[in-house]
């Protein structure tokens, strides 16, 4: 074997063992934002990658004011209107405003629909979440007697993107034009 090629191949075998060792957040909280100034919808997509076991039964936001307008099925938005971790360890000053709790999220799975309307000027650009899960055989209701280990996860979450408007997309069109013709011209 020559340099060449066992150089080639020790970056490979670097490149494999740094990529095994990757792992994913144990949770992962992303949103689209549609609509316009003054009027959007935030729907929340929430993945389970804490590990094999764990099911995500409860899941909040912090936003301007509560305006739940979506849940996925079996998500009860109407338990808490406010939450907060104080007593759990997390934060006492940080009072989740949309929660929604009941469902489940398995392990490897994500689940969307979790959709808040948002007054605001401004779409926000990051949103605080928490969310709990358990590991036993059933969500038991709101003291989890049966949830064998409940760990909580907390964080901020990033929009994934934002629907355009009409507008922007008549200018893209006109820009696509644009190029189909000078591309013709040439």
């Amino acid at each position: 074997m020559n340099i060449s090629n066992w150089i080639k191949s020790a970056v490979l075998g670097l490149f494999i063992a740094l990529t095994s060792m990757a792992q994913a957040a144990p949770v992962t909280v992303d949103y689209t934002t549609t609509g316009n100034t003054g009027n959007w919808t935030l729907d929340f997509s929430v993945a389970n990658n804490i590990v094999a076991g764990q099911r995500i039964y409860f899941f909040g936001v912090d936003l301007s004011r509560r305006d739940i307008v979506g849940s996925p099925v079996a998500f009860n938005p109407n338990s808490w209107s406010t939450w907060n971790n104080c007593g759990y360890g997390g934060s006492c000053t940080t009072i989740y405003n949309n929660n929604w709790i009941g469902g489940s999220i398995a392990f490897g799975q994500t689940l969307s629909g979790f959709k808040v309307h948002v007054t605001d000027l401004v779409a926000p650009n990051s949103v605080q979440y928490f969310m709990y899960a358990y590991s036993g055989p059933s969500y038991s209701g709101p003291d989890c007697n049966n949830c064998g280990t409940n760990p909580g996860f907390s964080g901020v979450s990033g929009t994934t993107g934002q629907v355009p408007e009409p507008s922007s997309l008549a200018l893209l069109g006109l820009g696509l034009l644009g190029l189909t013709y000078r591309r013709k011209q040439a």
